[in-house]
């Protein structure tokens, strides 16, 4: 039975980033004798399709009892697909593992994130960022695929780890308290900072990724309630 499944979404003009992600974690498959318990996907074009659309298809072909996704920009630890297998082995009971990795932004200024069961919001405090389970998060395939992604390709992945949280799907975790995934945000770090800096007061306002989509969606539900 295969275990875990790695999804990917890719595209054309990042061919050499997939290329060299995908290596790196084959090596560590292979070093570990892990070939027929991890799977590895991807769904690579050329932007004809929304990356929600990308990853609805990646979480209905595969096979692992848990999905993760590893975006082809990001890196991972040198243990990490060997360090997750062994978690999931001793704990087959969870529904996900908590994650910490070091965020960038356009490659500088590296930052804490935690996602975890333990947080119910996005929010940051003492220059780390805490999070709710989120699409980087190994999360149990049976459930992840009840919650489909919104054919978009911004803030998707925000809208799909918050209706998993607020519907709290997930009940149980093992949280992994070392950094196993490095994320490299397109943003500057100034504007990362103004985000940062504005942020108590933008989100009591509810001016919030997540908001966005969501009046997206009841404005599509209004006017679909009036068409018919």
């Amino acid at each position: 039975m295969i275990l875990l499944s790695i999804l990917i979404p890719t595209l054309e003009s990042r061919k050499n980033q997939y290329e060299r992600l995908y290596q790196k974690l084959s090596q560590q498959i292979s070093a570990h004798s892990l070939i027929d318990k991890v799977e590895i996907l991807q769904f690579l074009d050329n932007q004809e399709n929304s990356i929600g659309f990308k990853r609805n298809k990646l979480i209905q072909s595969a096979k692992g009892k848990f999905i993760a996704f590893v975006d082809d920009d990001d890196d991972v630890s040198d243990n990490y697909i060997p360090l997750i297998c062994c978690i999931l082995k001793e704990n087959p009971n969870i529904d996900c593992i908590g994650i910490k990795g070091l965020i960038t932004f356009a490659g500088k200024k590296p930052k804490v994130f935690i996602h975890s069961l333990q947080y119910q919001k996005y929010f940051s405090q003492n220059g780390i960022y805490y999070r709710p389970p989120y699409h980087l998060n190994p999360i149990k395939r049976e459930i992840a695929r009840q919650y489909l992604f919104e054919d978009i390709s911004y803030s998707e992945d925000v809208d799909w780890a918050m209706r998993i949280c607020q519907n709290q799907a997930l009940q149980t975790e093992y949280f992994i308290d070392q950094v196993i995934y490095y994320y490299d945000s397109r943003r500057f770090w100034f504007y990362q900072e103004l985000l940062d800096r504005t942020e108590p007061l933008r989100h009591t306002l509810g001016l919030q990724l997540a908001n966005r989509i969501k009046v997206q969606r009841w404005l599509k539900s209004l006017l679909f309630y009036r068409v018919n």
